[in-house]
């Protein structure tokens, strides 16, 4: 079986590690831009927390812009299982072959807190490792064996510390993190904008966003540099519990998507202007806080 994933989330590698206790001789693919799968024409069995590709068998996904296209293209097929209201694709790949009990049931529990945007210290440590495993294939599929066999004890295997030891003064960087929370204060029901470029490496950009939703913020943009691309930057959006926020409406405009408590897009730097007026317009004071983040001296 040849299985294509979204490689750069925990629901993406969980998913990965469910069809792997289904089928463990199974071909993992892992794609980091969910855009690169329009272009994808190689045959494949099934494609995962990804948009469905034009030769793939069978699509299983919970977004609501690739449900739409499919409806629209009329490529939406019996053999399918796409479904928005589902809170995490790995729910969906664990329904679809009957994968129950045990590991399985704590892998969906962990995929679903990730996408939710309710990351336990777990699935973030998780989360920063897949960041840190950007390009390496190989590592990627030992990471989805290690949650296949153990399940949520994933986090005291011997390899999977060795790579989270790789992640660069990570408590040095919380400390400084939570610091400059401190110092902005009350943001209660505020929509902050945070500018990490250069300042944060790529496995841990979105750390901020959780502490300020933790301190009350309504909605947090953060943008940061691209891997893939230098000269692009990645906007992940986070909205709190309680917010009535859509974070796709701010991103799908924009080529983006997502779900509406966590959305993503990657825009050229000029198109950041664009990205703040849409979070003013959703804003219920039409004003956004900035902040820039500097990096480490």
């Amino acid at each position: 079986m040849r299985v294509a994933v979204h490689g750069s989330d925990c629901d993406g590698i969980i998913s990965a590690a469910l069809i792997l206790i289904k089928y463990p001789d199974a071909e993992i693919i892992f794609i980091n831009n969910p855009r690169e799968a329009y272009s994808i024409d190689e045959p494949l069995d099934l494609v995962v927390d990804l948009p469905k590709t034009p030769n793939c068998k069978v699509n299983i996904d919970h977004h609501e812009s690739n449900y739409r296209r499919l409806s629209e293209e009329k490529r939406l097929t019996e053999r399918d299982m796409v479904s928005p209201s589902a809170p995490a694709a790995a729910k969906l790949v664990a329904e679809y072959f009957d994968i129950k009990g045990g590991v399985a049931d704590k892998l969906v529990e962990m995929a679903v807190a990730a996408d939710t945007g309710k990351h336990t210290e777990e699935t973030l440590k998780l989360d920063r490792v897949i960041k840190l495993l950007h390009n390496d294939d190989e590592g990627r599929v030992r990471l989805a064996r290690i949650l296949a066999e153990k399940g949520a004890d994933f986090i005291d295997d011997g390899w999977f510390k060795e790579q989270y030891a790789k992640l660069k003064d990570i408590e040095k960087l919380d400390e400084r993190l939570s610091k400059v929370v401190e110092l902005l204060g009350d943001l209660k029901g505020e929509f902050v904008f945070v500018d990490e470029e250069g300042a944060v490496p790529h496995y841990a950009a979105k750390d901020i966003a959780h502490k300020l939703l933790a301190g009350g913020c309504d909605t947090v943009a953060v943008a940061y540099g691209d891997p893939d691309s230098p000269r692009k930057l990645k906007i992940s959006i986070r909205v709190g519990e309680g917010s009535s926020t859509d974070a796709r409406k701010i991103t799908e405009p924009l080529g983006g998507g997502g779900h509406a408590k966590a959305a993503g897009v990657t825009l050229e730097t000029k198109d950041v202007l664009m990205l703040l007026r849409k979070l003013a317009e959703l804003s219920p004071s039409r004003k956004v806080t900035y902040v820039r983040l500097q990096p480490p001296e």
